[in-house]
């Protein structure tokens, strides 16, 4: 099998050009409504199960906000890279070759690429799957299918939001990943 690598810049550039905004036109594919994040509208007030890396998570007015500061977590010089720091949920389990949907409302202070992606960290970054979004001030909508190739368990989802520029702020909301059926 050939495998193809393309730098986080490419990919997000990529975002840039061709953004994964949904228009809401009907899916051919609907979730069987089987939840699998905890604390999806965070109306709780809560940010638990979710938890950051090298960032603060919290909760305001209903939505998981977040400020990302500018450069490595590990203050290093260069740019850093994008799973340097993290919004996460642990504990997950993906079936190969199931599609899941991936939906969220997201905004950030400044135009910026974030990667969603289904990860492993065991020393180091270990993506399973990813997808660059471009975000802005305005709030997205983003519908994402996730298909993983092998069977994963006890893996991470999460938004990795580092990078080398100014520093900015993030609000997520009606985040939800839920395993879909052909409809």
């Amino acid at each position: 099998m050939r495998v193809v690598r393309t730098s986080v810049l490419s990919i997000a550039a990529m975002a840039l050009a061709f953004p994964v905004v949904t228009s809401g036109a009907a899916a051919a594919e609907e979730p069987t409504g089987t939840e699998m994040l905890g604390n999806t509208t965070f109306d709780n007030g809560l940010t638990d199960p979710w938890s950051g890396n090298d960032l603060d998570p919290r909760v305001e007015n209903g939505e998981l906000v977040t400020r990302v500061p500018t450069g490595r977590a590990d203050g290093n010089p260069g740019g850093a890279p994008s799973w340097d720091r993290s919004v996460n949920h642990s504990g997950l389990a993906f079936t190969a070759g199931q599609q899941y949907k991936l939906s969220f409302d997201a905004r950030t202070s400044r135009d910026v690429a974030i990667v969603a992606s289904v990860y492993t960290f065991n020393g180091r970054y270990i993506p399973e799957w990813d997808s660059p979004v471009a975000l802005s001030p305005e709030t997205r909508h983003v519908e994402l299918t996730v298909t993983l190739h092998q069977s994963v368990s006890d893996v991470s989802f999460g938004f990795q939001l580092a990078h080398s520029g100014a520093a900015y702020d993030i609000a997520l909301d009606n985040v939800s990943l839920t395993p879909v059926t052909e409809g």
